[in-house]
């Protein structure tokens, strides 16, 4: 049985999926030792955010030690995120602020590492919800899922997509679909998780 268009925009709403991947993140981090020292140099921190990146990144109730995974893949993840934040000095960037504010910085930096880490997961898994509910649909029932949910969200779409017609709508739906939950959490005034 196929997937219909309010199934999918339940199973990507922001609630299912930024907030949970924020709140599953979050808590993994929680449950590890608070910051027993500051960081001596941006390696020694990077080593410290792999190692949180590898406890967000792993199934929960997965204990696989650190040493255990691939140190690397973790770092590479870690400074590709905070060079998506920081620009291409992002380590160094961290790095001060941790140096800064000792533990307070640290989580700032933790609380950034997060927020991409539920932004790249909810990717993922949009992208990939979007994508297994396209397949399904032949070409009128994808200018009919156009058609509703240009009627129900509308005020989502930039001005420029409001203005097409379902059959032009649905030329560009996947993408719409795959920005769905971000414009919704911004609609609705869902906050990031606070801690």
């Amino acid at each position: 049985m196929s997937m219909t268009l309010d199934g999918l925009l339940r199973a990507i709403h922001p609630e299912v999926t930024i907030v949970r991947f924020e709140r599953e993140a979050n808590a993994a981090v929680l449950r590890t030792r608070p910051l027993q020292r500051i960081p001596r140099d941006p390696r020694s921190l990077l080593l410290d955010l792999a190692a949180m990146q590898h406890r967000m990144s792993r199934p929960q109730g997965d204990r696989t030690p650190f040493p255990a995974v691939d140190f690397d893949r973790h770092a590479r993840v870690v400074n590709h995120r905070l060079r998506q934040h920081f620009g291409e000095r992002g380590i160094g960037v961290a790095f001060q602020i941790v140096q800064g504010d000792g533990s307070l910085g640290f989580r700032q930096v933790m609380d950034i590492l997060i927020n991409r880490h539920a932004t790249d997961r909810t990717n993922l898994v949009v992208r990939k919800r979007v994508n297994r509910f396209w397949m399904e649909q032949d070409a009128t029932g994808r200018i009919v899922a156009a058609q509703r949910y240009l009627q129900r969200f509308a005020p989502l779409l930039p001005p420029d997509q409001r203005q097409r017609d379902s059959v032009r709508l649905a030329t560009v739906l996947p993408g719409v679909l795959r920005q769905h939950p971000f414009r919704l959490r911004d609609l609705l005034g869902l906050q990031r998780l606070r801690r």
